[in-house]
């Protein structure tokens, strides 16, 4: 996770007046029965992380004698080229085209993790497939917390180790850990891993404000009621991820005692199994009575939290067609 952070060309014309020009393979008026293979006519350059490649990649459908079959109309599919370039890299953007004039282009791709040896492989039905040349792919430049903005109270990109700011930090056995390229644009983040049937994966604690408590440590002076708090942060799970959302994800909540009763708390988490598995829901409750007394006399003492009305999310961010996607 990271926190936010938030061409034109003049056209030309070419003339050509041999039997063939010079560019993406020579092109002559070949039909598409006789189109063979696949050939990479521009090549990826070197990219940093979560930025488009540029140039725009191109894949030609060729003959045997390597011109471009300029009445192919074929679907072509890029990949990352397995067991090229380090593991658990994404390839964003649209992954499948079809060819004009016999050359598909590709001008929106991105790969989301820094590391070198990447290469991509092209796809199409009948035809012999193609991998690119190698391409290098930089990290993405450290986000803003080294300067946060004016109105921050805290902000961790995990570029630098801030855990001990933390007034709890619990890895499960090394299921949560602050790791190297795992952050969106190939940045620092932290990697949650569940095995199977494991419910909790780890969890962090950060205080803020006028705390009851020394053991509450604040990241701030200590010394604020805070009347409106809002946080962000990125997520992505694993593409190989399934079932939906994982429950619990992020609450903030007001400690009222050094018994940790809690005056209220702001859930953000998946929804309950079934048809809002794949959806985030905004689930506050109140610790209070209607005039404000606190009621609460530990942490999530269910039975008397006042439950607030529950809102689901607009976008399935957990379904299966935005998984490995930030």
């Amino acid at each position: 996770m990271t926190p936010h952070d938030w061409k034109s060309t003049l056209g030309h014309i070419s003339v050509c007046v041999v039997i063939a020009c010079a560019g993406a393979g020579a092109t002559q008026p070949t039909t598409p029965a006789e189109a063979v293979k696949l050939a990479f006519v521009v090549q990826p350059s070197a990219v940093t992380a979560g930025s488009a490649l540029s140039p725009a990649l191109q894949v030609a459908v060729q003959n045997a004698g390597g011109n471009t079959v300029v009445a192919a109309t074929t679907e072509i599919a890029l990949a990352l080229t397995p067991g090229a370039g380090p593991p658990g890299a994404v390839l964003g953007g649209t992954l499948t085209r079809a060819a004009v004039g016999g050359v598909a282009t590709f001008d929106d791709l991105t790969i989301d993790r820094a590391g070198a040896g990447f290469s991509l492989t092209a796809t199409a039905a009948n035809l012999a497939s193609a991998t690119s040349a190698g391409v290098s792919v930089t990290a993405a430049a450290a986000a803003s917390c080294a300067t946060p903005a004016s109105g921050w109270i805290w902000c961790d990109d995990f570029e630098a180790d801030r855990l001990s700011s933390y007034f709890e930090v619990v890895t499960d056995g090394g299921s949560l850990a602050r790791a190297g390229a795992v952050g969106r644009n190939g940045s620092w983040g932290m990697r949650s891993r569940f095995g199977v049937g494991q419910v909790s994966a780890g969890s962090m604690k950060l205080a803020f404000g006028r705390t009851p408590d020394a053991y509450f440590r604040p990241v701030d002076a200590g010394t604020r009621n805070y009347r409106e708090m809002y946080w962000r942060f990125y997520l992505r799970n694993a593409a190989t991820w399934t079932g939906g959302g994982g429950d619990k994800l992020t609450r903030l909540t007001s400690f009222a005692g050094t018994n940790w009763s809690q005056a209220m708390i702001a859930h953000i988490w998946s929804g309950a199994a079934g048809a809002n598995q794949d959806y985030l829901a905004l689930d506050p409750a109140s610790g209070t009575d209607a005039a404000g007394t606190v009621m609460t006399t530990t942490y999530n003492d269910f039975a008397n939290l006042r439950w607030l009305g529950l809102a689901r999310s607009n976008t399935p961010i957990f379904d299966a067609s935005r998984v490995g996607q930030w």
